[in-house]
């Protein structure tokens, strides 16, 4: 099975999305470690404040540098293919627009970093309200339950986190690479349809848009799969395995 953004049936769209799947999880795998280790400083970090004074502080920066480099590296690889097939496709000269990437980035990597750093504080929050205020030591209760918790959840996060940003990283990416053609473009949301999916999902596959226009989803706007540009509710996004094809008309 072969990558193909341009599929034109349902069956070849089905085996263009199982083969992404496969390449995304690579690019996913790839990516973990260097997550883990930005979110596991960020957490031993907050219990040593914690620990220190009972007040922490959520420092994001390394996070988001870490994301940059991913959609860089994602968007890069999956665009440059889809430009090829579009050229293939239609006789014209087409290249990843670069560009295009670097300003989504500019505008929605920060909003997707501080939505982490908002559950990581509404969970830490939740931690210091299950224990019990007014005991000397429960400063170090606190810290030590953050680390509990990590200990227990930074798996499931950070490779959560890597596959969803390598979704969203590599649809714009595939966008990116494709708009730069002089045809009518449209861009179809192809859903994975192995059993797993979410009814949304499945109710949006094959639903076709002018590639600058939004999918409707579940009631959520989404420029693809992934996206979180629109205020896209998160249970839409989170997890999602689903994909891009595009119609090229004349």
């Amino acid at each position: 099975m072969e990558l193909n953004f341009l599929a034109s049936s349902r069956a070849d769209r089905r085996a263009h999305v199982t083969a992404l799947d496969k390449a995304r999880e690579t690019f996913a795998t790839k990516h973990t470690d260097a997550i883990r280790r930005v979110l596991t400083a960020q957490i031993e970090t907050i219990a040593t404040e914690i620990r220190q004074s009972g007040t922490y502080h959520l420092e994001s920066r390394a996070l988001y540098q870490v994301l940059n480099v991913i959609y860089l590296d994602v968007a890069g690889h999956f665009g440059a293919i889809a430009a090829e097939q579009g050229s293939e496709n239609t006789g014209e000269d087409l290249t990843y627009n670069e560009r295009e990437t670097n300003d989504y980035i500019s505008r929605y990597l920060a909003d997707r970093v501080h939505g982490t750093d908002r559950n990581t504080r509404r969970i830490i929050d939740g931690i210091r309200e299950d224990v019990i205020l007014g005991k000397s030591d429960e400063n170090f209760i606190i810290a030590q339950e953050v680390l509990d918790w990590w200990e227990a959840n930074e798996g499931n996060r950070t490779e959560g986190m890597a596959w969803n940003e390598v979704v969203n990283a590599s649809n714009l990416g595939v966008n990116s690479g494709i708009s730069q053609s002089e045809r009518e473009k449209f861009k179809i949301w192809v859903t994975t349809l192995d059993g797993n999916q979410r009814e949304t999902h499945e109710d949006a596959n094959d639903q076709t848009v002018p590639i600058d226009d939004s999918f409707t989803v579940g009631g959520s706007r989404l420029r693809w799969p992934g996206d979180l540009s629109e205020g896209a509710d998160l249970k839409e996004v989170y997890g999602c395995r689903c994909a891009l094809a595009y119609e090229l008309r004349d």
